[in-house]
């Protein structure tokens, strides 16, 4: 009898020793974890047991695609649930179309690393009760992300949780993100929550904890690397539903024709930011300089609709693409307004086209904007390598007061393009001329203006000003080292070029 049980006893040892072993390198990053693995098996049970059978009915629904690859669903499947838990997978949009979505794995072995290192913190052995919790901002678009990003990296190096506050984000909330612009206050939140969430998977089974951290940025940042793009992925992973509204809004737009550059015009409030941290309109000749090569075709990004009519009006003999969209004339909007359409899921919808959009180009021209610097993160995650990239205004002259003064740069052609096209989609969500807002309620554009060069006077000068505060001294520090670091290597064959003109 005893030899039987010693036997029994080895081989118990042998299957501990094994799941340890398979523990050990998962939690290390070194073994993807996937909705059929043994870890997942022996650590989730039932949890993993209810995922891994709706990955396999998603993969049953499938289209004939191969299932270690890739595979789509209807888009009457919500895959919600699944995706959170399962980050190995991503879009496909490519292979998108009018009855199915589709994902596909993530090739990248380094990234499967780091998405894998994220969610063990995230969702499998992170500790809640020592969740870092910071400050959701209502800023800008990459500015936000940015601020999420930070606390990501935070809880991969110090194996704590992360979570953002439940306070409302502006493209969610807007009303009560940002209460003191008054074109906000009839706005609807997208969802009751009126957080990122009405958007994005969760980033963590662990609740916001009560006190948020006191800094603004925790870590050192990480712009231009690929954990960096990485993240922002698990980031902005879209709901089911959000997928079908940015397919359906791309198929209303025009077709990208390549070769092509884009150039990002960056206009609108930058000239009404406090004290020395305005800057400069340029006119749309400046990102067309014959030495930056730019190609015949142009995917203009732009906030600003005389820009669009000055690029046609201007320089006719490019063909110039751009999203059909409600856009403000130049400063019109105010300071921190990115809603001329009024409608949340409409701006956040043509954000996430634009990206999608420009992952088809390839070379970029723009003046300074963390905006654009996502628009690079994005092309060069396409083209898998550095991108030709062209910055218009690196130096101490990128930021100062007197910026303020080219706003007449942006000039009304007759509001010929303010709304161009005729995507019924764009048209849905159009709104008068005449903003809500009386402070720009004048037809007169030069009033219009003039006053709006008053606002920002007013905001630099209060100190407890109603208008909500800017990121943007924290966010111009980090960029500026970012692109400091880069001008020494623009000798080096492969590298980004950054001019400084």
């Amino acid at each position: 009898m005893k030899k039987p049980l010693s036997n029994v006893l080895r081989s118990m040892l042998r299957v501990l020793l094994v799941v340890v072993i398979i523990t050990f390198l998962a939690f290390d990053g070194m073994l993807p974890l996937d909705d059929g693995s043994i870890l997942q098996s022996v650590l989730l049970g039932g949890f993993v047991k209810e995922n891994r059978e709706l990955g396999s009915s998603l993969l049953r629904e499938g289209d004939g695609i191969e299932a270690n690859n890739s595979f789509c669903v209807p888009w009457t499947q919500n895959s919600d649930n699944w995706w959170t838990h399962n980050v190995q997978w991503e879009m496909d949009v490519e292979r998108d179309n009018e009855t199915h979505y589709c994902f596909k794995r993530i090739r990248n072995e380094e990234k499967l690393r780091a998405l894998n290192e994220l969610y063990q913190v995230q969702f499998l052995h992170g500790d809640c009760s020592q969740t870092v919790t910071k400050k959701m901002w209502s800023s800008g678009w990459n500015a936000d992300m940015l601020n999420i990003m930070d606390g990501l990296k935070h809880a991969v190096l110090h194996h704590k949780p992360f979570q953002i506050s439940n306070q409302p984000w502006h493209y969610a909330n807007p009303r009560l993100a940002k209460p003191a612009i008054q074109a906000y206050k009839d706005i609807e939140p997208v969802c009751p929550e009126g957080t990122m969430f009405c958007y994005f998977l969760p980033l963590s089974n662990c609740s916001a904890a009560p006190v948020v951290s006191p800094r603004d940025m925790l870590e050192e940042q990480f712009v231009g690397s690929p954990r960096y793009q990485w993240y922002y992925e698990y980031v902005t992973r879209r709901q089911t539903w959000l997928r079908k509204a940015v397919y359906d809004f791309s198929k209303k737009q025009q077709t990208m024709t390549t070769p092509c550059t884009v150039i990002h015009i960056r206009r609108g409030d930058v000239v009404l930011h406090p004290g020395e941290y305005k800057r400069r309109y340029h006119p749309v000749r400046d990102y067309l300089r014959p030495q930056f090569q730019v190609q015949h075709n142009i995917f203009l990004l732009t906030d600003d609709a005389n820009a669009i009519a000055e690029a046609k009006t201007e320089f006719p003999n490019y063909n110039w693409m751009y999203v059909d969209r409600p856009r403000f004339q130049a400063a019109e909007g105010g300071f921190e307004n990115q809603m001329p359409s009024k409608d949340p899921i409409h701006e956040v919808v043509v954000i996430l086209t634009v990206f999608q959009m420009a992952r088809k180009c390839q070379s970029l021209v723009h003046s300074h904007s963390t905006f654009a610097s996502q628009v690079l993160a994005e092309m060069e995650a396409s083209a898998g390598a550095p991108i030709r990239r062209i910055q218009i205004d690196i130096g101490p002259d990128v930021f100062s007061g007197v910026h303020g003064n080219t706003l007449h740069i942006s000039k009304d052609y007759n509001n010929s393009t303010s709304n161009e096209g005729s995507s019924p989609f764009s048209k849905k969500y159009r709104t008068p001329k005449e903003q809500d807002n009386s402070q720009f309620s004048s037809t007169n554009s030069a009033t219009k203006r003039e006053r709006n060069y008053q606002l920002s006077k007013n905001i630099a000068a209060k100190e407890g000003r109603s208008l909500p505060q800017s990121f943007e001294p924290i966010i111009n520090k980090i960029y500026n080292k970012y692109n400091n670091k880069k001008l020494g290597r623009n000798d080096i064959p492969g590298t980004r070029h950054i001019l400084n003109i």
